[in-house]
């Protein structure tokens, strides 16, 4: 795993890596490569979304256990800009994977349609 650096390149034929080139510090470097697996992480955008008054300190809309904000019953947040409450931490948490936006996005549809249903599971990968 090499981190901090910028993939100048994917080098091979096919579907098939041979070797990546990167950047680091203005500096290239050809590395061997069987398997490339590249993971650029996440930055949540919640700028114009909502109000920023209704935002926790670090982006995240604050919303109960039905995924309805905090702070205004009229909106709805799901996936990894909410900032929801945990029955298994009881704590608020935030957390970014594909399935908790999906469940959370079932979720909060349902909730607008007034059916009233908590979200009460575990994330997928605390399980598995």
């Amino acid at each position: 795993m090499i981190t901090g650096t910028a993939a100048k390149s994917i080098n091979g034929e096919g579907s098939s890596a041979s070797s990546v080139t990167i950047e680091t510090g203005g500096t290239e470097e050809n590395i061997p490569a069987g398997a490339v697996m590249i993971s650029t992480g996440a930055a949540m955008n919640t700028e114009g979304l909502v109000p920023s008054s209704l935002l926790n300190p670090d982006g995240t809309v604050p919303v109960d256990e039905f995924l309805r904000s905090t702070s205004n019953a009229d909106i709805y947040a799901a996936g990894d800009i909410a900032s929801f409450p945990s029955r298994l931490t009881n704590a608020s948490n935030r957390v970014e994977h594909w399935n908790i936006a999906q469940e959370h996005g079932m979720t909060a549809a349902e909730n607008m349609l007034g059916l009233g249903k908590p979200y009460d599971k575990a994330p997928f990968f605390w399980t598995n």
